[in-house]
């Protein structure tokens, strides 16, 4: 009877031995979710956070330009009434009058000044209308690779409380106690590395008998920013 009932709390302590095993598993998956999520939420609020930027960046690069376009062909329009008068001076005097031309609208000016600097089309038709929308193409007119890869790192770096505090988030809807660490940029890549913390607890082994932090499971993850198609990233820039 005796051998029969130390069988059976062998079995019983077996059974909650390999319980918290499994719970062990459970808890890694559980906390690896975790670390996924925060860093997919991490790089998604990344993403917007530098998008802003080069878009503010974007307008304040543009205007000047644009200003310098329509002075120039001010300019040009000034030069002509000169001309215009001394011409006009000329056939008073008994020279014989040509033909005029008929000039050119301020738009078919304002393209052929932007057209002469290289400017890409968008940016000639954002110079023509205001509400056309200024993408990439302007983008690359303005700014290097390395320009671009600079103002997108400031702007994470800048803005990195505001990232933590969405993976912070995301991590600990899914689980976790909280981010232990963040690192950006990652292994030399536009990416965001983020580790967490998730508290375990066993049957085979009461709460009390752990030091603070020492039922903590930490995992590890890592997800790259979503990139502006046809932007070389340049890593040296995002460590300046």
């Amino acid at each position: 009877m005796m051998i029969s009932l130390i069988v059976v709390v062998c079995f019983i302590f077996l059974a909650f031995v390999f319980f918290d095993i499994f719970s062990t598993y459970a808890y890694k998956n559980a906390s690896q979710n975790a670390a996924d999520a925060a860093a997919v939420a991490a790089a998604s609020e990344a993403k917007d956070i530098y998008e802003e930027e080069l878009a503010e960046r974007l307008e304040q690069e543009f205007a000047p330009f644009a200003t310098r376009i329509r002075d120039a062909i001010r300019n040009d329009e000034e030069d002509d009434d000169d001309d215009d008068e001394a011409e006009a001076n000329a056939v008073e005097e008994g020279s014989e009058e040509e033909p005029e031309e008929d000039a050119p609208s301020e738009d078919e000016q304002l393209r052929e000044e932007a057209e002469n600097r290289d400017a890409p089309d968008e940016v000639i038709d954002k110079i023509i209308d205001a509400t056309v929308p200024l993408t990439n193409e302007a983008l690359f007119f303005f700014f290097t690779d390395e320009e671009i890869t600079s103002m997108m790192c400031g702007a994470i770096k800048n803005n990195w409380s505001d990232i933590e505090d969405k993976a912070n988030y995301f991590a600990q809807k899914n689980g976790a106690e909280e981010v232990a660490e963040m690192e950006f940029p990652y292994g030399g890549s536009f990416e965001i590395f983020v580790s967490v913390d998730t508290e375990t607890t066993f049957i085979t082994v009461p709460d009390e008998a752990f030091a603070p932090g020492e039922r903590d499971m930490r995992t590890e993850a890592s997800a790259g920013i979503p990139i502006l198609e046809g932007v070389q990233f340049q890593s040296g820039s995002c460590n300046e």
